[in-house]
């Protein structure tokens, strides 16, 4: 079972243009790793410690990025942005990448 919010040890399964597709050895749900998450050269039947989360369109997605916190843990954490509806905290997951300009 792939536990969401937490540190996961996963089989690259296959891989497509947009990325590579993560799975348990004996499982068959898979997780999105893209390119832009990882920062370590990535082999087809590697196995790899991953982080995963639900992004903005509800699709399970893998990072090789360590956050602050997991589930069931407790980590200070700066505010990125306060609105109305909640506030935005910086999880670490994506400082040691280039994403964007």
């Amino acid at each position: 079972m792939i536990n969401i919010g937490s540190i996961n040890n996963l089989l690259v399964k296959r891989e497509t243009d947009s990325g590579f597709y993560l799975c348990e050895p004996d499982g068959n749900s898979e997780v999105f790793l893209p390119p832009a998450m990882s920062d370590k050269k990535i082999e087809i039947d590697q196995m790899l410690d991953v982080f995963v989360y639900v992004d903005n369109k509800e699709q399970l997605i893998a990072t090789t990025g360590k956050p602050h916190a997991v589930v069931g843990e407790y980590a200070l954490m700066e505010s990125i942005d306060v609105q109305e509806f909640g506030a935005f905290f910086d999880l670490v997951l994506f400082s040691i990448f280039k994403i964007g300009s």
